[in-house]
């Protein structure tokens, strides 16, 4: 049980020997909800968020950064370039499943090289990660994202550089494209807030046309 729960089940226990007129059950449940207690009071404070206003905080932020008006919407990629640029939305996730969000958080978009920490997640989960780090490194390469330099290996720098991520691609099961794209799309959306990520076709076609080094 979740240490919430735990708790829930432990105040029912105690009304249930005050009812029942039981002194030794509620004396055993006092005790272990004293032990509870502190055990909770102690988790909350080695948790790094603990007595802060992660909400206000980030709203806070959001406010402070909301008329930022400089930088460009990308144009390399032709879908991209009609994206709203007055979109702009944050969202943090604490470690148990918490959100934290503020602006235009809901509003869907392109995760473009977000998905390369997912693909090199599911390829350590996959084949281990002693094998990932023989073929991929993961060291900074000092370089653009579409660089083709290789580190002193052979290998890509790091799985977050587009080398990289192409690499983790190659170590995914084999089998038939559409089976592997599934296992992968499955995967990703199981670790999503949402449950369920889709393939945009526009921005798909749209990439694939102007791939050349990207």
């Amino acid at each position: 049980l979740e240490p919430e729960e735990s708790e829930m089940d432990l105040w029912a226990l105690i009304q249930l020997a005050i009812i029942g007129g039981s002194a030794f059950l509620f004396l055993v449940c006092s005790c272990v909800g004293g032990i509870l207690y502190f055990q909770r009071i102690k988790r909350l404070r080695l948790n790094p968020l603990y007595g802060i206003n992660v909400q206000g905080l980030l709203q806070e932020i959001y406010d402070d950064l909301l008329e930022e008006q400089s930088g460009a919407v990308a144009s390399y990629i032709p879908d991209l370039e009609k994206v709203d640029p007055d979109l702009f939305g944050l969202a943090v996730m604490s470690c148990q499943g918490k959100l934290y969000s503020a602006g235009d958080h809901s509003s869907l978009f392109s995760i473009q090289s977000v998905a390369k920490p997912f693909l090199y997640a599911f390829g350590i989960s996959y084949n281990g990660l002693d094998m990932m780090q023989e073929k991929i490194g993961v060291e900074p390469s000092g370089a653009a994202f579409n660089s083709e330099k290789m580190d002193p290996n052979g290998k890509p720098f790091n799985p977050f550089i587009n080398a990289g991520a192409i690499a983790c691609c190659g170590l995914l099961p084999l089998g038939e494209a559409d089976s592997r794209y599934s296992i992968l799309k499955n995967f990703m959306s199981d670790l999503s807030y949402s449950g369920s990520l889709e393939l945009d076709m526009s921005v798909y076609y749209s990439e694939t046309g102007t791939a050349d080094q990207n």
